[in-house]
């Protein structure tokens, strides 16, 4: 019998196997970088405390992470990257910042791909989570995390995503989580009297072959270098697929 939701019985539906993240899990697209390891937080720069493009106070000259396509522009076969998740949080242990009430966040998607690393931080290996996808697949992303001394913005760098992560000091258990492509409000968790869980939409972002993309976090007056521990998701995939 014709199915009366289509206009003719040869029509066909096309429907997705799974949803959320395992088809891109199935064909080995998927990545997580993390601490190398658990529970000894990552220190960062004690005197970021604005958006500028140059000087120690900057946070494109000091990001909290590089994530580069180190793919060359050229090759026709390189795949983009596009984030998934990024989530930052202060274990136990962790240095809290001890002043600044304001905590701001900022992307730069830069052209200049490598070239915007200079030094400092921990270069972090992601990990293919399906290790047993056809092709074994490696990333070609080069990630950085950390106290990171970085090469100013070009004049082709671009902002593509700013927002206030929160307004009071930041305590140990405090969590962090950015999604992107995910247009919903932010929400906020209250774990305890002060420890919050907040999650932060950001639009979806794309990182082309021989770009770069800086994640900066300010907070004006710190005096406290704080720490993270981190997580970031992406996924890996040739253009137009």
């Amino acid at each position: 019998m014709a199915n009366l939701n289509f206009p003719s019985a040869s029509s066909q539906k096309v429907t997705g196997v799974w949803g959320g993240l395992q088809g891109l899990l199935d064909e080995g697209a998927l990545y997580l970088a993390n601490n190398t390891t658990l529970g000894t937080a990552i220190a960062t720069t004690t005197s970021v405390v604005d958006a500028g493009n140059s000087g120690a106070t900057s946070a494109q000259t000091r990001p909290l992470a590089i994530l580069v396509n180190n793919a060359p522009a050229a090759d026709a076969n390189a795949r983009s990257i596009y984030p998934v998740y990024f989530n930052l949080f202060i274990p136990i242990g962790g240095q809290i910042p001890t002043s600044a009430t304001s905590w701001q966040f900022g992307m730069w998607l830069d052209p200049i791909g490598v070239a915007s690393y200079t030094s400092g931080g921990s270069t972090i290996v992601p990990t293919q989570l399906n290790p047993g996808a056809a092709g074994g697949r490696g990333s070609q992303a080069k990630l950085y995390f950390g106290a990171i001394t970085a090469a100013a913005s070009s004049s082709g760098a671009v902002l593509v995503g700013r927002r206030v992560l929160s307004n009071i000091i930041p305590t140990v258990g405090d969590e962090w989580m950015l999604t992107f492509g995910d247009p919903t409000m932010p929400t906020s968790m209250l774990l305890s009297a002060a420890v919050r869980k907040v999650t932060v939409p950001c639009a979806p972002v794309c990182v082309p072959p021989g770009y770069a993309l800086k994640f900066g976090i300010w907070g004006p007056s710190n005096a406290a270098a704080p720490s993270f521990e981190f997580e970031l998701c992406y996924a890996e995939r040739s253009a137009g697929l």
